[in-house]
């Protein structure tokens, strides 16, 4: 069968097995079994393969999701992202000197050719405690964002610490 008769993208067709389900056949049972609440989708080489909603953006208002529902993720991600550049440099897909711009190419022209975020994103990860969910763009702005997240860190430790005296 193939794979634009099996419900797959048709411009990467040498991408599938002849055996493999359809998106929607491997994806909807685990989302209906665990109760996915979300979106998924999977986009290949320009094409949408893929785009299902599952459950609701508002559970209070019964509003169900949309493709286009933002979601209020903040900082969930951090860990994702440590963990994908961790592996990858454990890979030798990348080095702990490889620099921003050169996986990005001109995608986000504002980030410096010398940028090497490992750094900021392992403290801020760590820590939980970065100021702001964006990411600083120049060097000195990283510094500056470490040193709060340190301080805030120190602060919360004095704070457990004086709590921790006080039940002694």
């Amino acid at each position: 069968m193939l794979p634009a008769a099996n419900g797959l993208a048709t411009g990467a067709a040498w991408l599938y097995s002849p055996w493999m389900l359809p998106w929607s056949e491997a994806i909807d049972p685990v989302a209906d079994q665990n109760g996915f609440a979300g979106v998924v989708s999977v986009h290949r080489g320009g094409e949408t393969e893929f785009a299902q909603v599952y459950g609701l953006a508002d559970r209070a208002r019964q509003i169900p999701n949309t493709v286009g529902t933002r979601f209020a993720i903040a900082s969930g991600t951090k860990g994702l992202t440590a963990l994908a550049v961790v592996s990858l440099i454990n890979d030798n897909a990348l080095a702990m000197s490889t620099t921003a711009r050169s996986v990005l190419g001109t995608d986000l022209p504002l980030i410096g050719d010398d940028v090497v975020d490992y750094l900021s994103l392992g403290f801020w990860t760590a820590t939980a405690f970065s100021p702001a969910d964006i990411s600083a763009v120049k060097p000195w702005a990283k510094l500056l964002m470490i040193t709060e997240a340190a301080v805030s860190l120190g602060i919360a430790g004095l704070v457990i610490a004086r709590a921790i005296n006080i039940l002694a």
